[in-house]
């Protein structure tokens, strides 16, 4: 009953919060739209680089962070948004300005640089707001400031907008700390009452006639009649050899979709139904007996559902896009942890996993030392399309040879399994290091600390001495040396030589190096180095901005741009909410909390063990700093994504 009474108050809690935040967006947007709730006026913000760029009489000066006007006729331009259209209103932050204001003349221009219209302005310290003339398309603006030669100021931010803007953060403040205040005073008053007239004692606490209660019965059925004909029809063949045979192939589809650029677009029906064939087949393959409903639902289940449940109904509402992957969730992967938690304990589900994974490590390794060359300065996308994404799947071949290493400690294991397991480290390692910027260094850390911290307790409490293994060790790191020194050497010569290079369309090629010292760089290797950016230039802040104030009710299939590209969110609960609607993130958010702590209370429980809860508390601790502080939602061209919400089902039982 306890338990019962926390996870219906954190529910409570969370959808007031989520409540209160939709109610407070809608009401700086002036209640006009559901599907956004701050309006769905056009807004464009210049990038920061627009903000120090040296003109004609503008001069940047980077240790006082700001402009000196060294000519009497001064003008800066700037280039507005993707397309020609009309504007309403600018708005231009400046600091520092030396004089009380700036008398400047606002310039309109068209694609031929023809002057539209000349507008006087004055320009104060703080937010500017200008109001522009509506009739006039825009392709360029520019400020020009006469006979003010030696002032100094520092241009903060600016926006263009179609619609006077109802959003400041001291509003935001305000209106959320009230909805809080009113949400908390209801909730309370809700409790009381309840507690008083509502007899809250007796409770069905395992068993659920509801919809989760009729999807599993309707697994009972198929595993009963599909799994059954199915065994039969396959009596002479190892069924657990089968399904990791399968699952070898479902991660190998992935990956093949993902190298194609497939898993959006016009074969994402096909991405989808591969994915949603092979779980299935999987899950009839492990049938053995009859299936009985057991009406068990634990707090991980009911999330896990939740989640897939409210991406169904958002895709309901959207008219275009990549829509219903959650079906293939719901009726397939369901399935297959349903079908896997009826035949085995965790870590033989596990142990199906990791040689699935293991097998396909393998053949990345080559496609990546064959096929795809580390570029000077930038960081290594590997198989994928932006180094976040492959640090994020080489995290978790790392986790995964770590867990491997760590089984061997207490355990009499041959050289070549230390060997083994030592190169997949290693080689897991290399590519972590090559590929990731700070968020995955953090993920890095905190799996060692996890894993660290289990070596200790191995140590101190079940007195396993290293010293008896001190050579199967040596002779592991030696190995693992001599394997990450050919990757290195191939992955930087091999595809050159051999001319194998493949480049993927719409990839990311990010820089270690600052932008300045990139454009130093970029004059020694033009070809080389072309389309790639700075990691300088990657403004998380404004990604954030840009998608919180497209945040809706039910969700958006269409891509965000930011100065004319493409933007990702870096945080995987804005993304979530602004493709598949606000309260989406609640069963997200309580999948993420449920997993973490029940990962975390069984490893307490069975450290010093060989078994699977400490590698899959290593998939939780991923997943959520990339969440976090990445791009890790529901991305389903991503293997630790798919883990994630796969290993996590070891827990639909408890």
């Amino acid at each position: 009953m306890k338990n019962y009474k926390n996870e219906k108050s954190l529910f409570v809690a969370l959808l007031g919060c989520t409540i209160c935040l939709m109610f407070t967006l809608m009401y700086l947007g002036g209640f006009k739209s559901l599907t956004y709730f701050l309006g769905s006026e056009a807004i464009y913000d210049f990038p920061e680089t627009d903000m120090i760029k040296n003109a004609k009489g503008w001069e940047y000066h980077e240790e006082e962070n700001g402009y000196y006007i060294v000519k009497n006729n001064a003008v800066n331009k700037y280039r507005v948004d993707r397309y020609v259209r009309t504007w309403k209103y600018l708005y231009l932050t400046i600091s520092n300005c030396s004089v009380s204001e700036v008398h400047a003349i606002l310039e309109y221009y068209d694609k031929e640089k023809n002057i539209l219209k000349e507008q006087p302005i004055v320009i104060y310290n703080g937010e500017n707001e200008i109001e522009l003339n509506e009739t006039i398309e825009i392709y360029r603006i520019g400020i020009r400031i006469r006979d003010a030669k030696g002032i100094f100021f520092s241009m903060d931010s600016m926006e263009i907008r179609s619609e006077k803007a109802g959003f400041s953060w001291q509003k935001f403040y305000e209106c959320m700390g009230m909805s809080l205040l009113i949400c908390g005073c209801v909730i309370f008053m809700g409790y009381s009452v309840r507690k008083k007239y509502v007899n809250t004692e007796n409770y069905a606490l395992e068993k659920n006639t509801g919809l989760l209660y009729i999807l599993q019965s309707l697994y009972v059925l198929q595993g009963n009649i599909v799994g059954k004909k199915a065994i039969q029809k396959c009596r002479k063949i190892d069924r657990k050899v089968t399904v990791e045979i399968l699952l070898c192939v479902f991660f190998a589809w992935i990956l093949f979709f993902e190298i194609m650029g497939w898993t959006k677009g016009e074969s994402y029906r096909y991405f989808s139904l591969g994915c949603a064939v092979i779980l299935f087949a999987c899950g009839c393959l492990l049938w053995k007996k009859e299936w009985k409903n057991t009406g068990v639902m634990s707090s991980v289940l009911k999330s896990w559902y939740g989640l897939w449940i409210m991406m169904a109904l958002s895709d309901v509402f959207k008219e275009d896009g990549e829509k219903f992957f959650s079906y293939v969730m719901i009726f397939s992967a369901g399935f297959f942890i349903f079908a896997y938690n009826q035949r085995f304990k965790a870590d033989a589900v596990i142990c199906l996993f990791l040689r699935a994974l293991e097998i396909d490590y393998v053949l990345v390794v080559l496609f990546c030392i064959f096929f795809r060359p580390k570029i000077i300065t930038v960081y290594y996308n590997g198989i994928c399309r932006r180094p976040e994404d492959f640090a994020m799947y080489a995290l978790l071949i790392f986790a995964l040879f770590v867990w491997k290493i760590y089984g061997l400690i207490d355990n009499d294991a041959s050289y070549l399994q230390w060997i083994g397991y030592g190169m997949g480290a290693a080689s897991a390692l290399y590519f972590v290091l090559r590929s990731g910027g700070v968020v995955a260094k953090i993920a890095l850390i905190l799996v060692a600390i996890t894993y660290l911290y289990g070596c200790v307790y191995i140590w101190v409490k079940k007195r396993v001495s290293f010293r008896y293994r001190w050579k199967q060790i040596l002779t592991a790191i030696a190995f693992s040396f001599l394997c990450v020194v050919v990757i290195h050497i191939s992955v930087k010569y091999l595809p050159d030589i051999l001319q194998t290079t493949v480049v993927f369309e719409d990839e990311q090629l990010v820089s270690v190096l600052p932008e300045d010292e990139l454009q130093l760089y970029q004059q020694m290797f033009p070809i080389t180095l072309e389309n790639v950016t700075s990691k300088d230039t990657i403004n998380v802040m404004g990604s954030w901005k840009n998608y919180a104030r497209m945040m809706g009710l039910y969700g958006n299939a269409t891509q965000i741009y930011r100065n004319r590209e493409p933007v990702q969110a870096y945080n995987g609960y804005l993304d979530l909410m602004y493709h598949y609607g606000i309260f989406a993130v609640i069963p997200f958010v309580l999948y993420q909390i449920y997993g973490f702590c029940i990962s975390l209370k069984k490893c307490r429980r069975f450290f010093g063990k060989k078994n699977p809860y400490i590698f899959v508390l290593c998939v939780n601790i991923i997943f959520t700093v990339f969440c976090v502080f990445g791009n890790a939602s529901v991305n389903f061209g991503n293997i630790a994504v798919w883990c994630y919400f796969l290993f996590n089902g070891v827990y639909f039982k408890e």
